[in-house]
């Protein structure tokens, strides 16, 4: 019975020691669970950042295929401008449209995976979209069209733009200039704000190059003055009169821009080129509309509206600009340039006492 009892014992406390491993194994259990979810969230979070650089990297590369498809719908009509400045263009409004002239010689594929998908261009702009600075002046073309793209007749247009400050802040008379014709060489510290300038060019029916004569005959300054109490801002170019060259503006502002009204009432057809600079401070956005003398609102050749979509794989992304498509228009002047199309020359040899032109 001794003997029995001490064999008892012994497995009793074989089963003591078994427990207390038994509590060293579910630690290690434990441990082993925690540490495989951090290795999964770590996973996880691994192939979502691996996922989001690859989405930015095909959104990076759509952008680019679908920049590509604007400049090739821009290459397209230079090169048809460069043969023929008078060409028409007709408007790209479907994108399987594989004939359109707005279309890559070489295709619309940059890529196995990247290309730019579809191209829509609408030759005539109802809106010319510039910027006026006080270092260079931008030029646009204001040749209104109908609907159907056809010349017409402009009866007014509507100037608006941003004074590049709170407009709250505007006196109501406007920061009045050294008497009724004469601006001071700095208003910084009254007027905190740009004042617009326009000078309007009116082409002759007729065309073709002009002379300096005829430059000044068919130009006409307008400043626009920004105020928040102005009467309706309304301003009459009279090109007849070859007197008066310049025009003082008081432009009624509101809560988001400033706007003039030019009326024109053109009895024909004629092309206008504006030239917008800046007095005092730069202006970020200058847009141009235009009402015809018959009714509705007026197009305007020169500026091109392009929308485009570029896909990478299964990401796209869609843009849309407005550009200039001639070569003569595309940048800004500064305010001392000469700007012609045609062939200038101007080569001087100067010595002591001598002087001498080599340009015929």
């Amino acid at each position: 019975m001794r003997k029995a009892t001490l064999r008892t014992t012994s497995e009793r406390q074989l089963v003591r020691t078994n427990q207390r491993g038994l509590v060293s194994f579910l630690v290690t259990m434990i441990l082993m669970g925690v540490v495989t979810l951090i290795v999964i969230g770590f996973t996880q979070l691994s192939i979502r950042n691996r996922e989001d650089a690859l989405d930015k990297q095909l959104s990076t590369q759509a952008l680019y295929a679908a920049e590509a498809g604007v400049n090739d719908a821009i290459s397209a009509m230079r090169q048809i401008y460069a043969v023929n400045p008078a060409a028409d263009f007709t408007p790209k409004t479907q994108c399987n449209d594989p004939t359109s002239m707005y279309n890559s010689p070489q295709g619309n594929n940059l890529s196995d995976s990247v290309s730019y998908s579809c191209v829509l261009v609408t030759p005539n702009a109802p809106i010319i979209y510039t910027a006026a600075s006080i270092s260079a002046g931008s030029v646009v073309r204001i040749d209104p069209v109908n609907a159907g793209g056809a010349p017409c007749n402009l009866n007014r247009l509507w100037i608006e733009w941003e004074p590049s400050v709170d407009i709250a802040t505007l006196p109501v008379s406007g920061c009045a200039p050294q008497g009724s014709t004469t601006y001071p060489e700095t208003l910084a510290d009254v007027c905190p704000y740009g004042l617009l300038r326009m000078d309007l060019y009116r082409q002759p029916a007729s065309g073709g190059v002009t002379s300096p004569d005829a430059l000044n005959t068919n130009t006409e300054t307008i400043y626009m003055l920004p105020t928040r109490g102005a009467a309706d801002p309304l301003v009459t170019p009279n090109f007849a009169d070859t007197a008066v060259r310049a025009h003082r503006a008081l432009t009624r502002c509101n809560d988001e821009k400033c706007y003039t009204t030019v009326m024109l009432n053109d009895a024909s057809h004629f092309t206008y080129y504006a030239r917008f600079s800046s007095m005092y401070y730069d202006i970020d956005s200058v847009t141009v509309r235009g009402q015809l003398s018959t009714s509705g609102t007026a197009a305007f050749k020169g500026q091109t509206l392009i929308d485009s979509t570029g896909k990478a794989q299964d990401v796209l992304r869609r843009i849309q600009v407005q550009v200039p498509v001639e070569g003569s228009l595309e940048s800004a002047l500064p305010n001392s340039a000469i700007h012609s199309t045609a062939d200038f020359c101007k080569r001087f040899v100067v010595g002591s006492g001598y002087y001498r032109s080599e340009c015929s």
